[in-house]
């Protein structure tokens, strides 16, 4: 280990034109090793993380190559994902770093978070925690060849996700299988999701499912999730409401 640190990126994304706190991803070294939380939404390059509070490849690049090669690493996920690249690039540098990773999932590594967690050479998954996979998507615009460019881009994304996936499958699960997993948008507890990848689960109860803009664009938000995010906006609606009364009555 050549030094010991803990540094937290902050994660953030706009919602209703505001910036709201989405996680963050703690990295700390110890004397045997090093943690990474990874808590939040996945951003990609300078730019974005200059405005929106992390730059999670190069800061975890960086991280990892100050870490003694052989040194294990523990990645506990809660995320609802982001950036497909920004994804692929930290699963990259996992798995080039010799040392031991385990991956913990402590509430969700959804969408591209699934991809990341599949560079660790251990999986556990707490009690009631999952994993989501689907198809790439994006926002576009353009004429038809750009469309249809655009359509390319997320057919060879996905094809780069299947050969991450299937670098876990269990023996007799088909390309065809995980593929099927993605274009329905597969949510999985831990005991589903061992049944197509290597992994374990623990006895231990998920953590808080990380909020994120991104669950407006899943098609298949698991009803407690949903009920999780009610409860947020209503939480947010009494609070405003009350802060209106005090102002109103000079308080």
């Amino acid at each position: 280990m050549k030094n010991l640190k803990t540094k937290r990126y902050d994660m953030k994304a706009t919602r209703q034109g505001k910036i709201e706190a989405r996680g963050y991803i703690d990295m700390k070294a110890t004397e045997t090793g090093a943690e990474l939380y990874l808590y939040g939404d996945i951003v990609d390059d300078e730019l974005t993380a200059a405005y929106f509070g992390g730059h999670c490849p190069q800061a975890i690049a960086d991280f990892v190559n100050g870490l003694n090669p052989n040194a294990p690493v523990t990645i506990y996920f809660n995320s609802p994902g982001g950036d497909v690249f920004a994804g692929l690039a930290i699963h990259s540098v996992l798995k080039r770093h010799t040392g031991k990773k385990t991956g913990q999932v402590d509430g969700m590594a959804a969408s591209i978070a699934s991809v990341i967690l599949m560079g660790c050479d251990e999986i556990v998954v707490n009690t009631g925690a999952q994993i989501m996979v689907h198809d790439p998507w994006t926002y576009t615009a353009g004429n038809s060849r750009d469309l249809r460019d655009v359509a390319d881009q997320l057919d060879n994304a996905k094809e780069s996700m299947l050969d991450v996936y299937m670098g876990k499958a269990r023996e007799g699960v088909t390309r065809e299988q995980v593929a099927d997993l993605l274009s329905a948008e597969t949510w999985l507890r831990g005991e589903k999701a061992a049944e197509y990848f290597e992994l374990g689960t623990k006895e231990a109860p998920a953590a808080a499912a990380a909020a994120s803009a991104l669950f407006g664009s899943y098609k298949n938000l698991p009803d407690d999730l949903k009920q999780a995010e009610t409860e947020k906006e209503n939480r947010k609606k009494r609070a405003k409401a009350l802060l209106d009364d005090l102002y109103q009555y000079g308080t």
